[in-house]
């Protein structure tokens, strides 16, 4: 009996250990697609608590970037219950920072060292130039944190405490910054961050309405602090969208993959009949941005393929050709909407052959199956709206109606203005954008524009409610299809997809795996 408890035993620390090490890099990767980088991330190393190295949290850069964390400080970060992945992000994504923000001279610093002499490690830096480093990476780091959907502003301080007051570490140490100016860094940093993080916030709920002109305006703001390859994609992108929504009927006959999503698209009958230029603008802008984003990283996908979209839109179907080609020989490989968007040029161009021949997966079928039936050539009067009326008819929907359901979020009254709150900000000056980002129980936040405001109230990760069909947190796609029927609208980015019922005014937001994480219910308000 007791040789079956010790195996046991035995058993159990080692499942223990190894949920850690699986948590550990969950965290890691989820911060990792948030920095959007192409630079491979640095292997991340667990340093077990015998082993009596001198780091607590270390990035190490050389030919293999590593960043290594103490399994003490993990359990550090455990003693946080409930916000202990928020603290173990806030120390990884920090790391990170440090790395993606090109900090080599740190190779002997993380928060903090056990048994070694900080001075005289770190000499030859100014302290001041110390603090100017610490301060990017503690913004760098909490930013992407925070798009990481991790809360780490509030519990950096605290976290700091714990690692000072465990590891017995002076409050100062001659040449590096004492730890009341660590934490009034930190302190500085939360401030300007929420500002920002509550800014990008705006522009995803804004894109999530398909109000792209008011994403893009936000995202502009960030992209002045954080010109990552991500926000230089997503702003190119809204602009993108915006152009497509603004431009003449018939201009563009066919739906253009311009998300991963095959399905996130803006048909022929969702556009504008505007005879203004503003949709050229937009479309110039999004070139830009689009441009930008490829200069970070010479192998990012979605920017060969939105760029590619907007050289059709451009009437410049060679182009387009040149740009997917340009992706498959960095890549070696296409997704199925480059495939359809080279498809589409190659038929703008007179190629039809060519466009057919590039025919290969069924996720193309609303487009490319369609092509293999039109004649050999292009007419955009005659195929516009056959081909809207193609791949609207062939959307079979099963949403239910909005009268047999009715959500009882506490959405914020109808009568309340963003005039109200005192930390709301100002996004733009003309026209006037407002955004306010509320977080309680749940995440509220209102868009004010001169005609309407926009009003959204999020449920967070803690939330045990129900929906009105009896759906909680962690239901399966499955399940939010079967009880909502199939959304009006669907967006799809890295990290998370959305589904979008427009009648029934809620968004149900759901992990890679299919997991609902969260539910969105809003409205809009006419002034």
């Amino acid at each position: 009996m007791r040789r079956f408890i010790f195996y046991l035993l035995l058993f159990c620390a080692s499942s223990t250990k190894g949920q850690s090490s699986y948590t550990i890099q969950k965290v890691y990767q989820n911060l990792v697609v948030a920095y959007g980088d192409a630079r491979p991330a640095p292997d991340l190393i667990l340093i077990p608590k015998k082993e009596k190295q001198g780091a607590i949290a270390q990035y190490i850069p050389s030919v293999k970037p590593t960043i290594k964390i103490d399994e003490t400080l993990w359990e550090i970060c455990k003693s946080f219950k409930k916000d202990s992945l928020n603290a173990l992000a806030s120390v990884l994504s920090h790391e990170l920072a440090h790395y993606y923000q090109n900090h080599n001279w740190c190779a002997d610093y993380a928060f903090a060292l056990k048994g070694e002499t900080i001075g005289e490690k770190l000499k030859f830096l100014s302290k001041e130039e110390k603090i100017r480093s610490e301060a990017q990476a503690d913004q760098v780091g909490a930013f992407h944190a925070a798009m990481s959907g991790y809360e780490t502003m509030a519990i950096f301080p605290l976290l700091l405490d714990a690692i000072y007051s465990t590891y017995k570490l002076p409050d100062e140490v001659a040449g590096y910054p004492t730890k009341a100016e660590r934490k009034k860094i930190a302190a500085h940093t939360a401030t300007e961050v929420a500002q920002l993080f509550n800014i990008f916030e705006a522009s995803r709920y804004s894109f999530l309405l398909q109000k792209y002109d008011i994403s893009a305006l936000c995202l502009e703001q960030i992209a002045k602090k954080f010109p990552s390859r991500e926000i230089l994609h997503n702003l190119g992108t809204a602009y993108l969208m915006q152009a497509l929504k603004d431009m003449p009927q018939g201009q563009m006959p066919f739906i253009l993959p311009i998300e991963i999503e095959a399905n996130t698209r803006l048909s022929a009958t969702q556009r504008g009949e505007t005879n203004n230029d503003n949709w050229l603008q937009n479309l110039k802008k999004a070139k830009h941005f689009l441009e930008e984003a490829l200069r970070k990283d010479q192998n990012f996908a979605l920017a060969y393929q939105n760029l590619a979209c907007v050289y059709l839109l451009e009437n410049n179907p060679y182009l387009a050709i040149g740009k997917i080609k340009e992706l498959k020989d960095n890549l070696k490989t296409l997704s199925p909407e480059a495939l359809e968007i080279k498809a589409i040029a190659h038929y703008f161009a007179g190629q039809n052959n060519e466009a057919k021949a590039g025919i290969k997966s069924p996720e193309n079928s609303n487009t490319l199956i369609w092509l293999l039936t039109l004649s050999e050539t292009y007419n955009v009067e005659k195929h516009a709206m056959e081909y809207a009326d193609y791949c609207l008819g062939n959307e079979k929907k099963t949403n239910i109606s909005s009268n047999n359901w009715k959500e009882t979020l506490p959405i914020m009254p109808s009568q309340c203005k963003i005039a109200d709150f005192e930390d709301s900000q100002q996004v733009a000056e003309n026209p006037l954008i407002e955004v306010m980002i509320q977080r309680d129980s749940f995440q509220r936040c209102i868009i004010s524009t001169p005609s309407k405001d926009y009003k959204l109230v999020q449920t967070r990760s803690d939330f045990k409610g129900k929906t009105s069909k009896g759906l909680t947190l962690d239901a399966t796609i499955t399940q939010v299809i079967d009880s909502y029927g199939k959304p009006d609208f669907k967006i799809q980015t890295a990290q998370y997809q959305y589904f979008i019922y427009e009648n029934g005014k809620i968004i149900f937001e759901l992990e890679k795996e299919g997991r609902l994480k969260s539910w969105i219910l809003y409205e809009e308000v006419k002034k």
